[in-house]
C-alpha cells in the first residue's frame, strides 16, 4: 500500500518503520473488531476530513485495499484512524519550513509575545513575525517581504502581499485560516487549468447524487478526459466514504488518479439534494490523470476545502452562474 501510495500520491512513507509498525498494530486490532463488529469511533472526524483532506483520501484508498482483503466495509470512523498514523508519520518525518508574517495591530508590538505563542509553529511551517506595524504604518509592509500580512483592520488594502483581517484575537478558527493561506500562497495557482467553461453548469435540478455524478461524469468522457469507467470508479468511491464535507458542497471523484486529463466538472444546485448524511447545492467532480503531482492534487483540495470555512463565499459560488466571475471568487483569497 506505502509503495503504491508514493507513486499515486507522490508522497513516500515507505522508509517509516514505526509508521509501519503501527499500521500493522492497526489491522491486527482490526482484525479483532472485524470478528466482534466493534468499530472504533472517533469525534474528530469531520475535523480531520476538514483540515487533512489530502491524507484522508490516501485513507480511503487504503481502506479500499483493507477492505477488499477482510471482506468488510469499514467506517469513516475507522479509516479516520488511518489518517492520524499518516500525520504522525509526517510530523515525524517532513521538514519544517519558515515563513514570514508582518502583522498591523492596534495594540503595536505589546502584542508580540502573544502573538508569537499563538503562531510560532503552524504544522508544517515555523513562523517569524517580522514586524508588528501600527494602522498607520502599513505602507512600510514591502520593507519585510512577508508571505503573509494579517491585520485587525479590514479597511486597510494591500495589492503586492495576502493579508488576512482578523475578527477576532488570533483564535483557533484565525489560526487555522493562516494556515491554510500561508499553505495556498506556497503552491500558487497550479490548478486554474483544470477548469473550463465547458465544463461549468450552473442552477440545474437533479434529486440525487448518482444523478449529479452521472451527468457529470458523461460530460467528462464526451470531451475526452475520461472513460466510461469513470462514473463507477466514482461511485465506489462514494461507498467507501461519501464526499460531501459540508456547507453544501461534495467533491466527488475516484479513489485512485484515472483520468486522462486534470479537470474539474462544476456544478451547482437550485435546490439542494441529500448527500448520504448532508445537505449539497454546489458538486466538483474532480478528474485527475496518473501523472498528476502531489502537490497539484493538494492545493485543488486545500482550495475547495477552505469553503467549509467561509459559509458566504460558498453561497457566493453556489449563486453565480457566471463562469468567470465564479472562477475569480473561487480562487480569491
Amino acid at each position: 500500500m506505502l509503495k503504491d501510495i508514493n507513486e499515486m500520491y507522490g508522497i513516500d512513507f515507505q522508509s517509516d518503520e514505526q509508521l509501519k509498525d503501527n499500521l500493522i498494530a492497526h489491522l491486527i486490532g482490526l482484525q479483532n473488531r472485524i470478528k466482534y463488529n466493534t468499530f472504533l469511533m472517533n469525534p474528530m472526524i469531520e475535523d480531520i476530513k476538514r483540515r487533512f483532506p489530502i491524507l484522508f483520501d490516501i485513507s480511503v484508498y487504503m481502506a479500499d485495499q483493507i477492505q477488499s482483503f477482510y471482506h468488510v466495509r469499514l467506517y469513516e470512523e475507522e479509516i479516520s484512524y488511518l489518517t492520524l498514523h499518516l500525520m504522525g508519520s509526517l510530523e515525524r518525518n517532513g521538514e519544517r519550513e519558515s515563513k514570514n508574517i508582518v502583522i498591523i495591530s492596534p495594540v503595536g508590538k505589546s502584542g508580540m509575545q502573544y502573538f508569537n505563542r499563538r503562531l510560532n509553529h503552524l504544522h508544517q511551517y515555523d513562523v517569524y513575525i517580522k514586524s508588528i506595524l501600527s494602522c498607520f504604518e502599513y505602507d512600510k509592509v514591502q520593507l519585510y517581504h512577508p508571505d503573509l500580512v494579517i491585520s485587525f483592520d479590514d479597511s486597510i488594502k494591500i495589492k503586492e502581499y495576502p493579508i488576512y483581517y482578523v475578527k477576532n484575537l488570533l483564535n483557533d478558527e484565525d489560526v487555522e485560516n493562516i494556515y491554510n493561506m500561508l499553505h495556498q500562497n506556497h503552491k500558487g495557482n497550479k490548478c486554474s487549468d483544470f477548469f473550463e467553461e465547458e465544463l461549468f453548469f450552473s442552477k440545474e435540478n437533479f434529486d440525487s447524487k448518482e444523478m449529479v455524478i452521472h451527468f457529470l461524469s458523461d460530460k467528462l468522457v464526451e470531451k475526452g478526459y475520461a472513460d466510461k469507467r469513470f462514473e463507477s470508479l466514482v461511485l465506489n468511491r462514494e461507498i467507501v466514504a461519501p464526499t460531501a464535507y459540508g456547507n453544501l458542497f461534495a467533491m466527488p471523484h475516484p479513489i485512485k488518479k484515472e483520468g486522462f486529463e486534470n479537470k474539474i466538472a462544476v456544478c451547482s444546485l437550485n435546490k439542494s439534494i441529500n448527500w448520504d448524511d448532508k445537505k449539497v447545492r454546489l458538486i466538483f467532480l474532480i478528474c485527475l490523470n496518473k501523472d498528476s503531482q502531489e502537490s497539484c492534487f493538494d492545493e485543488l483540495f486545500d482550495r475547495i476545502v477552505s469553503i467549509l470555512d467561509n459559509p458566504e463565499k460558498a453561497e457566493a459560488l453556489i449563486k453565480e452562474d457566471n463562469y468567470s466571475k465564479f472562477l475569480n471568487l473561487f480562487f480569491e483569497y
